[in-house]
């Protein structure tokens, strides 16, 4: 062998040491990769299970206490679409077979059974993965059972809440802190003769027969939080005349406490003046109302003993009147609403002005009772009489009234007074937050072919998709049209990224009307705070810009911000 041979050998050798302790250095790299990602797998938060053809071959603990396993063997071996409730397993397989060719990353809502026999409601995400060399499925499972029971139970409250709104007897309406009247109700249309679309935007002031230095001082003691109650004035109707009423003025408050609105109930005052002119004219005629009255009605001596009761008391306390006769006015009063009661009583003996109170009596049956008592001085009669209002309903839906003011009427979503609020409330705390911009691509062509029934149909729709992908901590809202937008807090622009695919997989799908298909796709423009803006006019402005450039580059899909 030549001395070139020999050189040529050594550096052969030498070459293939090296390539060998490479080699050896990305196997031991991807080793512990592959260590690292498993470990990751184990302790994420979400359940996750990988399954190759029919078969799971790896689960997280989190999937164990989610499917009520006691190990994962009891898991391995079985296939995801096993554990779906059989009555929604075909409807399952369905929707993943649909968007096997439409994506990677699938999305659907189903039912699943634990190992024990309980059932949830589970969102799956899922998406071809790969687990020690073998091509399969992903899976991510996520227990949305209370979410939807949460959802379930707001939309019953707010049905209710909708529905005591639009049926009280009592006119009721809410106001900006300018006055300015945003919602009534048909009893409000009923006694102004107005309808809503007029009475919108009117100074509500303008209507009470009251001194502007009154009106003012009461809208200030209910925008800094208290409840004013039985303003005796009069309104003034649109024909001019005049119609006597109590009314009371409450804050609404959003969710971090500060007033926004105020919301009103006014009573109708002129048969309960009536009522009074004739006890004063005669106690025969008292006797004569009070026994036909709706509401009870008590006479109270000086030493506070009750001298007559009204039969109306069975309908509201179960009680015969001679029962109550002869006992104390203050037997069976709340103890936690006896010191305003006993102030009410001290207040009209010493002024003989009538004064009203709110306070639980208990019933016969033992259940507390919110009445509304109008205590009344009647000196001729050394009495005072107090005809009460059984206020049990209204009381109930008295604190989520000012939930009407913050929801979209046709989709019941939140609306652009809930969108500003939460935008407000997130810039005040400095909490890193997602803004993003929806428009549907083709609003306005189905607004012309399907009328604007269909366009509202679509609109409905598009509240039951959003809703349904977003988390619960995030605020989808209607803007008015077809303009929607997102709040998503706590948001990195990965997982913001993860979220849009998710809303444009869900408008893939197409809506249907009347047996006709309509599709509409999505387009998103998304801002982040801070990076993209500190404030409401730049944020909005940096996320209309990124969906105009979507809509540029042919719209279905979503940009981000570019500053």
């Amino acid at each position: 062998m030549s001395y070139l041979q020999e050189i040529l050998f050594v550096l052969l050798g030498i070459w293939c040491v090296y390539i060998w302790r490479q080699r050896g250095r990305k196997q031991t790299q991807l080793s512990r990769s592959e260590q690292q990602y498993y470990e990751m797998m184990e302790t994420n938060a979400d359940p996750i299970a990988f399954q190759v053809g029919q078969t799971i071959v790896y689960v997280n603990e989190a999937t164990v206490q989610l499917l009520g396993a006691t190990s994962k063997n009891d898991l391995l071996g079985k296939n995801v679409f096993e554990l779906i409730s059989p009555s929604q397993w075909k409807l399952a397989w369905k929707h993943f077979r649909e968007q096997k060719n439409r994506g990677y990353v699938r999305f659907f809502e189903t039912e699943m059974i634990r190992l024990n026999g309980e059932r949830i409601m589970t969102e799956i995400v899922c998406q071809e993965a790969i687990y020690q060399d073998m091509h399969g499925m992903r899976f991510i499972i996520r227990d949305i059972t209370q979410k939807r029971e949460t959802e379930r139970k707001m939309l019953e409250a707010k049905e209710k809440l909708e529905a005591f709104f639009t049926n009280s007897a009592d006119p009721m309406y809410i106001m900006d802190l300018d006055r300015k009247i945003l919602q009534v109700n048909p009893a409000f249309e009923a006694l102004f003769e107005m309808s809503e679309k007029e009475l919108y935007g009117e100074k509500f002031a303008g209507k009470l027969l009251l001194a502007e230095e009154e009106r003012i001082s009461y809208v200030q003691r209910a925008t800094s939080g208290h409840v004013v109650r039985d303003v005796e004035t009069a309104v003034v109707r649109k024909d001019g005349t005049h119609v006597p009423v109590s009314l009371t003025l409450s804050p609404i408050r959003n969710e971090a406490g500060k007033v926004v609105m105020l919301s009103g109930v006014m009573r109708d005052m002129t048969v309960k003046q009536q009522y009074e002119q004739a006890l004063r004219e005669s106690e025969y005629r008292y006797r004569i109302i009070a026994e036909h009255s709706n509401d009870y009605i008590l006479t109270v001596s000086k030493e506070l003993v009750t001298t007559y009761v009204s039969p109306a008391i069975r309908t509201v306390l179960g009680y015969a009147p001679e029962e109550v006769v002869h006992s104390h006015f203050y037997h069976g009063i709340h103890q936690e609403d006896l010191e305003r009661v006993q102030n009410g009583i001290a207040s009209v003996l010493h002024t003989h002005k009538p004064t009203v109170v709110e306070y639980r009596v208990q019933a016969k049956e033992k259940e507390w009772v919110w009445i509304e008592a109008r205590f009344i001085s009647i000196p001729e009669f050394d009495h005072i009489v107090v005809s009460t209002k059984d206020i049990r309903e209204r009381k109930q839906y008295e604190a989520q009234l000012k939930e009407l003011a913050f929801f979209d009427p046709l989709t019941g979503m939140a609306n652009r007074r809930a969108f500003e609020e939460r935008l407000h409330y997130f810039l005040e705390r400095g909490q890193p937050f997602a803004l993003c911009y929806l428009d549907f691509d083709n609003f306005k062509q189905i607004n012309d072919v399907f009328s604007h029934e269909g366009g509202d149909t679509f609109l409905i729709e598009v509240g039951r998709r959003l809703n349904s992908v977003v988390r619960t901590s995030d605020l989808p809202a209607r803007l008015g049209g077809d303009e929607f937008v997102l709040l998503i807090p706590k948001i990195t622009k990965e997982g913001m990224a993860a979220i849009a695919n998710r809303i444009i997989e869900a408008f893939q799908k197409p809506f249907h009307y009347k047996d006709q298909h309509i599709i509409a796709t999505v387009s998103m423009g998304i801002a982040l705070y801070p990076c993209d803006g500190t404030d409401e006019g730049t944020l909005m402005r940096r996320a209309d810009e990124a969906l105009y450039q979507v809509k540029e580059k042919g719209r279905n899909d979503f940009q981000f911000s570019k500053i």
